[in-house]
């Protein structure tokens, strides 16, 4: 019976699968792994369901999460969109509509913390700490490639991706130069920060240590990669982490200058993200010349002298936004064509192609046109609204909160994370319609910021709903 009962807690606690899931679409980052984790896919939406049944069966919480009225609104309509066009890519389009009913009833609401703060932040730990492992063996052999100025590519499921330093760009193993995990690790080793306040001295160095190296490594991959909307949604972050943290910090000072020094502090740091970023880009282009000297290991293009070019090339006619100007008028276009309920995730992907390059796309490069265009203005309304609910909340915490506790604190990490996302995905897709890692921990660390701030119940606009589920079932007269 214990061990029926330990297999079944297992198998429906929900922080089990957020960490399988991270896992699993980290893998999935790297091209050179693609082929043997395709087929694992299907488990964690298997795993998905079956924690979804059995609350639906109990407890119901995933009824009772903030906002769920947004997300079975958004769900139903991104259905019917499904189902108009079950004609064009079916089985692909329906995938993930199960994967985004993943994220949002089950990675998303507060499923076995209960609101309990201590144990969300210690969810929150082992996920970012699985993170902080991932991204720095990833971002270190990224950077082992740089520094032998290595460049090859390697080809899954008819798409060729580029592996190295590739086009003066370190891609390294990842999928491509702009996708955010290297970032995501960054940020994951700054919100366990705070960890290190309560360890005894010698693990405080130590564990203090690791996560300094895991943010360096990871910046340096990142800068190399030269992804701008990264560093920018970076510098958001930190200059929101700096403003309500000097603003804790003077919260015995008059308002004016509480708010003052707080937005100086703003300034300064994003100021210095970016100033880290030119810096890091003119010294480590060194590193090739310096590695080839001490491994006498010279590339077939000849021995590196000085630094290594590093500033991106860009195809004539791309722009200054590299071509999204071109994408995104193109995804309008598209929307213009079916304003309802949209074409469907996967229905126009590698259907279009950018007249300068000609190289298809995936996806429009923005999380609201690739709304539009996948779900339609019907199921982008409920999105908006889910969105724009999240990110009031938390910053509403923020700014009611006079000093920061530590799950305050943490609660401005995550809060900062998600900022970082949104501001990443102007010019990118990666929080909903692609199935990516970004998905899988925005959704998951949004539910813990909720829970950190004390906000996880339902809504206001959750309310008709929440009535009608407590409601108690009625009782049958005796004739």
């Amino acid at each position: 019976m214990k061990v029926r009962q330990v297999l079944t807690k297992a198998l429906t606690d929900t922080v089990y699968l957020q960490f399988y899931l991270v896992f699993l679409w980290f893998l999935t980052e790297i091209p050179l792994l693609m082929p043997y984790t395709a087929g694992l896919r299907m488990t964690g939406l298997v795993w998905g369901a079956l924690c979804l049944l059995t609350d639906l069966c109990t407890a119901r919480r995933a009824l009772h999460s903030r906002y769920v009225l947004c997300i079975l609104a958004f769900l139903l309509l991104f259905g019917v969109t499904v189902l108009l066009n079950r004609d064009a890519q079916p089985t692909a389009n329906l995938t993930e509509w199960v994967y985004t009913g993943l994220l949002l009833l089950v990675l998303y609401p507060d499923y076995a913390c209960g609101g309990d703060k201590q144990r969300a932040a210690r969810r929150v730990t082992a996920i970012a700490l699985l993170l902080c492992v991932l991204t720095l063996i990833a971002s270190l052999i990224s950077l082992g490639m740089f520094a032998a100025q290595y460049s090859g590519s390697v080809t899954c499921d008819g798409t060729t991706y580029p592996v190295g330093f590739v086009n003066r760009r370190l891609t390294g193993v990842y999928r491509s130069a702009i996708c955010p995990t290297a970032a995501l690790g960054i940020l994951a080793a700054v919100s366990q920060w705070h960890a290190a306040d309560g360890q005894s001295r010698g693990r405080h160095r130590g564990w203090r240590a690791f996560l300094l190296c895991v943010a360096a490594v990871n910046w340096i991959e990142l800068c190399l990669a030269y992804a701008r909307a990264l560093v920018i949604g970076l510098m958001a972050a930190a200059g929101m982490i700096a403003f309500f943290t000097v603003r804790s910090l003077a919260a015995d000072r008059t308002r004016l200058r509480r708010l003052g020094a707080a937005a100086l502090a703003a300034i300064v740091c994003a100021a210095a993200v970016y100033g880290g970023f030119r810096l890091v880009r003119k010294t480590v282009p060194y590193l090739p010349q310096l590695w080839q000297n001490v491994s006498g290991q010279i590339p077939e293009s000849g021995p590196a002298v000085g630094p290594v070019n590093v500033e991106r090339y860009t195809p004539p006619g791309y722009g200054t936004l590299t071509g999204r100007t071109e994408i995104w008028e193109k995804g309008l276009r598209f929307f213009a064509e079916k304003p309802l309920f949209g074409h469907g995730a996967h229905t126009l992907s590698g259907q279009t192609q950018l007249s300068v390059s000609h190289e298809p796309l995936t996806h429009f490069h923005n999380i609201v046109i690739q709304a539009l265009v996948s779900s339609g203005a019907l199921g982008t309304l409920p999105l908006c609204v889910l969105f724009g609910g999240l990110l009031y909340t938390l910053l509403r915490r923020l700014v009611r909160c006079r000093r920061l506790t530590p799950p305050d604190r943490l609660c401005l990490y995550l809060t900062a994370l998600l900022v970082f996302l949104f501001v990443a995905n102007v010019t990118d897709t990666t929080i909903l319609y692609m199935g990516r890692l970004a998905g899988c921990l925005f959704w998951s660390f949004a539910g813990y910021a909720l829970i950190l701030a004390g906000d996880a119940g339902p809504a206001q606009l959750d309310r008709p709903l929440v009535r009608l589920l407590d409601r108690p079932p009625a009782v049958r007269k005796e004739r």
